[in-house]
């Protein structure tokens, strides 16, 4: 019915005044297919729920020899792997990466074990915390004037063409030739620059940030024995966990907050 306003209420009709119009929307597949497609579903959804094929390092963890993502794969439906996406051929490229499949059980258990260890000992990420610090060699303030000083150049030169090729006194062409390297080693500059400052911040906090690392390491290692799949995921979340690794070869990368790294190397 219409309302005022020109607007319109819709009230559904009770199902005794229905009327079904059988074939109005004809299948596109046949019953036996659409019946099949919901079976292979089914078990599809009950194998991924299966605790037995979840992979903790998925999204943390890439190829140490491409740098694709590594994705966890399960052969047999028994053996669990860990391999590179660049390994898999798709209709539309071949494979690109020679990597071999990890086992996942001991991939896992290295990663994990690292990261306990350093979460159970915080005086290892203070030790790799002053030496972090140290690297700025008691200049970084120096370091950061002529950052800065750098950059302005960089983007003056940049002005200067941009007012140039509004003048017409240089060629589209060329001014693109000539701007696009000036910009990209700005952006270089400026990355360089945010790192610093980071660092300078970091020292300047240094105390309260040691503090704090021990405060989270106490936190975490009390409850490391205990944690279910989702909250090793966290874990890995929150420290800003990242792996790198091939089957010969692991390194993994611990972010204690946005401003600190350590990294751990070693042989799988």
């Amino acid at each position: 019915k219409t309302l005022g306003g020109g607007k319109r209420s819709i009230t559904p009709r009770p199902p005794a005044e229905t009327i079904e119009i059988v074939g109005f929307s004809p299948a596109i597949i046949s019953q036996q297919l659409f019946d099949r497609a919901q079976e292979r579903m089914a078990v599809r959804q009950a194998q991924v729920a299966r605790p037995g094929r979840r992979y903790f390092l998925t999204g943390f963890i890439q190829c140490a020899t491409c740098g694709s993502p590594v994705t966890g794969a399960c052969m047999g439906g028994i053996y669990r792997y860990y391999r590179c996406r660049a390994t898999m051929r798709t209709f539309l490229k071949p494979a690109t990466c020679k990597s071999r499949y990890i086992p996942a059980d001991a991939l896992e258990d290295i990663v994990w074990r690292r990261v306990s260890d350093a979460l159970c000992e915080p005086g290892v990420l203070i030790n790799q915390l002053r030496e972090y610090l140290s690297t700025g060699g008691g200049d970084i303030g120096k370091k950061i004037d002529r950052l800065r000083r750098t950059i302005r150049e960089l983007r003056g030169q940049m002005n200067r063409l941009v007012e140039m090729r509004q003048k017409d006194a240089i060629p589209l062409d060329l001014l693109e030739g000539k701007i696009g390297p000036v910009k990209t080693l700005c952006d270089q500059k400026e990355t360089e620059l945010r790192e610093l400052e980071d660092q300078q911040k970091l020292e300047a906090d240094s105390v309260e940030t040691e503090h704090r690392i021990r405060e989270l390491c106490g936190e975490f290692a009390a409850k490391l024995a205990t944690l279910d799949y989702d909250g090793k995921r966290s874990t890995l979340a929150a420290f800003g966990i990242k792996v790198e690794a091939t089957r010969e070869e692991l390194l993994t990368t611990l972010v204690v907050g946005p401003k600190f790294t350590t990294i751990a190397r070693t042989s799988a």
